[in-house]
C-alpha cells in the first residue's frame, strides 16, 4: 500500500491531532498547547525562515519581522499552518 491510499472503503485511518492555540500580536507569534521540546519555526510566504525556538512547558513565542496584515507559515514539529499577522 502506498502512503496516502486506502485499500478498503470501510477502513478507518487514525490521525493524531493536538489542539494548539496560535495568536499574533504585532510581529510576535504566541503558541500554546505544544509538547515540551517541540521545535517551532516561522517562515515568510517565500519559504525564508524568520525564526525558530523550542516549546517550553507547552508555550513559546516567536519574534518575526513581518508587518501586520501579512501571512506567516508556522511549522510545529512536522505540521504547518498559515497565520495572519495581527
Amino acid at each position: 500500500m502506498q502512503a496516502g491510499t486506502i485499500e478498503a472503503e470501510d477502513a478507518v485511518v487514525e490521525v493524531k491531532a493536538m489542539p494548539v492555540l496560535i495568536q499574533t500580536d504585532g510581529s510576535t507569534i504566541s503558541i500554546q498547547g505544544v509538547t515540551e521540546g517541540t521545535e517551532i519555526s516561522a517562515y515568510d510566504t517565500n519559504g525564508i525562515k524568520l525564526s525558530s525556538t523550542t516549546a517550553n512547558k507547552g508555550f513559546t513565542t516567536i519574534k518575526t519581522s513581518l508587518p501586520s496584515g501579512t501571512t506567516a507559515i508556522v511549522k510545529i514539529g512536522e505540521k504547518t499552518v498559515k497565520v495572519m499577522m495581527k
